[in-house]
């Protein structure tokens, strides 16, 4: 299960993440955004990690040549596209610089209970992006989000669980294959059960949601997210239900 500390921003917290366990480090280029990094920084920090994590750029509806300049000047191991990008861009991204691209797709705000309305939307936005022109989705939280963490974290997850379902049974002939994804988006060691065992994701990223303030992570907070998952793996989907059933089992007791 990969773990992802996405909006590193000094050679400190991205020594931790990776001490702690992460396997990608996030670093942000997007101009205008509270965690954004210079070329000389990335630099940095990506000499300091030494490939023990793999390094990925953030960018946003940026030009080849900015992109390029990045991934010469950070050593970057993968490239994260979190804009309009189009899956034609990602493939000869990809192509030219012989790196794993993750696109990012962004889920709006849902009802927590399954409505058929956002779950095309979602299939909609995800089927252009097909395993021959990005290595892995990843499905992230919409900046003007109205929910609160474990609102959206629950509707997300249920949107992507029924998609998936959908996908299987519609694209069966089509043999459609939903590239491996990232999950994002309001998640923190409490609500990453859910998630968890929601979704089929190969990965979890987490920026603010293990910051001690904006730019700066809180170390004690990234380690306990990145054990979580460690945890969460080892106990397997099938052990989790069975405790929970026995803990509602022991919390009916109590209350007769």
């Amino acid at each position: 299960m990969f773990k992802k500390i996405c909006g590193i921003t000094n050679v400190e917290d991205a020594l931790h993440a990776v001490a702690a366990g992460a396997t990608h480090i996030g670093l942000i280029f997007v101009p205008g955004t509270p965690r954004l990094v210079s070329l000389e920084k990335a630099a940095e920090i990506s000499a300091a990690v030494d490939k023990k994590a793999i390094v990925v750029g953030v960018f946003q509806n940026q030009s080849e040549e900015e992109i390029a300049a990045a991934v010469a000047a950070a050593d970057l191991q993968a490239i994260q596209l979190h804009g309009q990008e189009k899956p034609e861009f990602c493939q000869k991204l990809g192509e030219k610089h012989g790196l794993p691209v993750i696109k990012t797709i962004v889920l709006e705000d849902a009802p927590i209970f399954v409505q058929a309305d956002p779950i095309r939307t979602l299939m909609k936005k995800a089927e252009p992006y097909t395993t021959a022109q990005v290595t892995y989705l990843l499905f992230d939280k919409a900046k003007n989000s109205k929910q609160n963490a474990q609102a959206w974290v629950t509707a997300a997850a249920s949107q992507l669980w029924m998609a998936e379902t959908l996908w299987r049974e519609e694209k069966k002939a089509e043999k459609y294959e939903l590239p491996p994804y990232f999950f994002a988006g309001g998640l923190t060691k409490d609500n990453l059960q859910l998630a968890y065992m929601m979704t089929k994701a190969i990965g979890f990223d987490v920026a603010s949601g293990v910051e001690a303030a904006t730019g700066k992570k809180d170390p004690a907070m990234v380690s306990a997210f990145i054990k979580k998952i460690v945890d969460l793996d080892e106990q397997g989907v099938d052990e989790i239900i069975r405790d929970d059933k026995e803990h509602a089992g022991q919390q009916e007791e109590t209350r007769q």
